[in-house]
């Protein structure tokens, strides 16, 4: 947790995962002692009993490597593996009975050829049934050794993949602040894709194009969102997944709202009329909203004049933190991440519709409120509960936290 930059940035180990996570490739950190359980099954790496998991074994760069774990490292070559090591180390680690384990240590290393070999380029040996790289860099031995990586890192998405008996999921992230709306290259060859919302639970079966050992899939993913592809090497069936495409400007829900405080403490502040739509610390001459953390409704209604369109879009804006819609009176549901949207084409009708966001905030303008009273709220007494500088914990001199909807509102017809 402290001092990261001292004891892991730049590092041999830190500069390989970086590289490899933002190349694309996926992978998994072992440490020697869970070294020692892998085995070489088929063309892969796994642990006792499991399914071949791992294509390759990298070791970035390291001054010092136990005897044992180098040991293990050859015999895994040896028996089938692909091992990739940007640097030989240079030594073993500590000093007791050194001298043996320098001699072993010495003993192995004389085993790999590329001692004898001075190159500075991507050196690869055959080793028993595997095979072993030294490569500065990771990527061109990775790619002599036919590992691929995942070309929808360079769209500015983050991936996670698990493999399936017939297939592959991949979890997919946008962390960018661009909306990702494009044809994804995923590095399976699959009959279909099933796209699947972990926010709203909905599916669908993904547009997709076939290219050799690659899938291009028909994705829409909004900075903040998240979506799961399930990947399968037979065909499944089920309904097609709903793309987006706006058919009218949005509209912005911008008459008058009423603001209703539900629960919460140490006081309800009174209701207001809001002829804009605001957070309730936006009254800053209001000491209860200032310290006030629960649950407020915001509501209002609006007209529509028909309902023709394929499906309707509610974007919330900006929401200090979380929000429960309803419309007409039923459920939509919770909203608690960025970007704040969901379809409502289902709860909406012709005519007259109302509204209702009910905003939870955080619990900290209450804790500033407590502390600036020196009210005794903490029942405990521990050491880790401190500032950063390690000092008593005291929240009386924070700044008051944005509670509230900011908006705009909007709703937009979709096709």
């Amino acid at each position: 947790m402290h001092n990261v930059n001292e004891w892991l940035q730049f590092t041999g180990f830190d500069n390989a995962v970086t590289l490899l996570e933002k190349r694309g490739f996926s992978l998994d950190y072992v440490s020697d002692k869970m070294l020692e359980q892998l085995q070489v099954i088929g063309n892969g790496l796994a642990t006792s009993g499991a399914a071949p998991a791992y294509r390759a074994l990298v070791v970035p760069f390291c001054k010092l490597m136990p005897a044992a774990t180098l040991q293990k490292i050859i015999q895994l070559a040896r028996d089938g593996a692909t091992v990739i090591f940007q640097g030989l180390p240079a030594d073993v680690p500590g000093l007791a009975g050194i001298s043996e384990r320098r001699q072993q240590f010495r003993e192995l290393l004389s085993k790999l050829p590329f001692l004898l070999q001075r190159s500075s380029g991507t050196q690869r040996i055959p080793f028993g049934k595997g095979q072993i790289f030294l490569s500065p860099d990771i990527e061109p031995a990775l790619r002599m050794a036919r590992i691929y990586r995942e070309d929808l890192t360079d769209m500015g998405l983050q991936f996670i993949r698990r493999a399936l008996h017939d297939g592959k999921y991949y979890y997919i992230v946008n962390h960018s602040a661009a909306t990702v709306d494009t044809w994804m290259p995923v590095r399976y060859a699959a009959q279909t894709v099933t796209i699947m919302d972990p926010q709203t639970g909905r599916t669908g079966m993904a547009g997709i194009t076939k290219k050799n050992d690659l899938t291009e899939v028909h994705i829409q993913i909004k900075s903040g969102e998240a979506i799961i592809l399930k990947t399968s090497a037979k065909k499944e069936a089920g309904d097609s997944w709903k793309y987006a495409e706006a058919a009218e400007t949005p509209v912005v829900l911008n008459g008058e709202w009423h603001l209703h405080f539900k629960e919460g403490g140490p006081h309800l502040p009174a209701d207001r009329q809001l002829p804009i739509l605001q957070p309730w610390t936006a009254f800053v001459n209001d000491s209860a909203t200032q310290s006030f953390s629960g649950t407020a409704v915001y509501s209002t209604t609006f007209h529509l004049d028909s309902k023709n369109a394929k499906d309707y879009l509610l974007q919330l804006g900006s929401v200090y933190e979380s929000a429960r819609v309803f419309i007409n009176g039923r459920e939509v549901g919770i909203l608690w991440s960025i970007p704040y949207e969901t379809r409502i084409g289902q709860f909406l009708r012709p005519g007259q519709n109302t509204i209702s966001i009910e905003v939870a905030n955080l619990m900290a303008n209450r804790i500033r409120n407590m502390d600036r009273n020196k009210q005794e709220w903490r029942k405990y007494h521990e050491i880790n509960f401190v500032n950063i500088l390690y000092k008593n914990f005291n929240a009386a001199n924070w700044e008051v936290q944005p509670s509230g909807l900011q908006g705009p509102v909007t709703i937009t017809a979709l096709r």
